[in-house]
């Protein structure tokens, strides 16, 4: 190695040391930097959360008592009666039955005539479980907090909209009871840190009631259906039945009457090689032909002649061509860079 060869590696070194050790301090002093940034934040927020958003900070944590006896009644195998015979209260006040108006369909509407009676918590147990014996079942129930206040004596109230469905399969009969519920806080707290509720109220309560056999009947039509694989139901064919179409999965569920479908590829032709990523779609005639089109965005691998598949981000349009109503032509209307 000649002498200019290594004076050359050696102002390499001496460069390189350099440059890694003003790297070094960058991210070192980034780093304070960062961490001084993120301080400041949190003391921001946490002085805001105790000034300008203490009253939200105060309902959520408030709502907390709610949610969490909330989400031990999502599943539908869950037992709701159970659930609401251990929530903590010291009173509640049920809503009293008022005026029926008939609406269409045979549906019966009844709003609300004022307080009926008010419940411990031992006569609020006996009244779920004359209830559950009569035949009374649970569907669903959701809880979103509407209002939160503290009165000019320091006592806090929330009120909920509150939505239940229940049904009595031997009666064949079902309703939808939309009503709010008004919680007075005691602002003790239990084991876990949750507000206790005090008394509790139940008002402005309407029931619709409808007797007779099940509008909609429950069925699984495909059991490995992707999350976000946006259906979209149109009648193809025009035979009068809608058909359901699932451009992530390239499957069309022909609807053959009676709750039959059949399963079917929608694109014919692979222009297309995957679709697992499809975004919304449009179903309509876009060209004016007469035929069903299908405009979607995803991710595609478009498939090209002697090259591999290339995975792009695309807004396509497929061109229906009359025969069987499935998109067989590809119009590339935008397309991102390759990923």
């Amino acid at each position: 190695m000649t002498g200019n060869s290594r004076n050359v590696l050696l102002f390499g070194a001496v460069v390189g040391a350099a440059l890694l050790g003003n790297i070094y301090f960058f991210i070192l002093r980034t780093s304070e930097t960062t961490e001084l940034t993120l301080t400041g934040l949190l003391e921001e927020r946490r002085a805001l959360d105790e000034t300008v958003w203490a009253q939200e900070v105060a309902a959520q944590k408030h709502e907390q008592t709610i949610v969490k006896y909330w989400d031990q009644m999502l599943r539908p195998e869950d037992d709701k009666y159970a659930v609401l015979a251990k929530f903590p209260f010291q009173s509640i006040t049920l809503d009293a039955p008022g005026e029926t108006t008939e609406l269409d369909w045979g549906i019966k509407r009844t709003v609300s005539g004022g307080e009926w009676k008010t419940l411990d918590r031992a006569g609020w147990r006996d009244f779920l479980r004359d209830m559950e014996q009569r035949g009374y079942a649970i569907d669903a129930i959701e809880f979103h907090q509407t209002s939160y206040e503290v009165d000019e004596d320091e006592n806090a109230v929330s009120v909920f909209n509150v939505l239940l469905n229940a049904e009595n399969k031997d009666a064949a009969r079902r309703w939808s009871i939309q009503t709010k519920l008004r919680v007075e806080w005691t602002g003790e707290t239990d084991a876990e840190g949750l507000y206790i509720p005090g008394g509790l109220t139940l008002f402005d309560t309407t029931i619709l009631e409808r007797e007779g056999p099940e509008a909609f009947e429950h069925r699984i039509l495909e059991t490995e259906i992707r999350p976000f694989a946006h259906p979209i139901v149109y009648d193809l064919d025009r035979d009068g039945a809608s058909d359901i179409v699932l451009p992530s999965h390239n499957m069309v569920l022909r609807n053959r009457g009676d709750g039959q479908f059949e399963e079917q590829e929608l694109f014919s032709r692979r222009a297309v090689a995957s679709l697992n990523r499809a975004f919304p779609s449009i179903v309509a005639d876009f060209d004016g032909d007469g035929n069903v089109d299908l405009l979607t965005s995803g991710l595609y691998n478009i498939i090209r002649s002697f090259r591999a598949p290339s995975p792009t981000i695309q807004l396509a349009l497929f061109r229906g061509d009359g025969r069987a109503a499935s998109p067989r032509r590809v119009n590339m209307l935008w397309r991102s860079l390759c990923l």
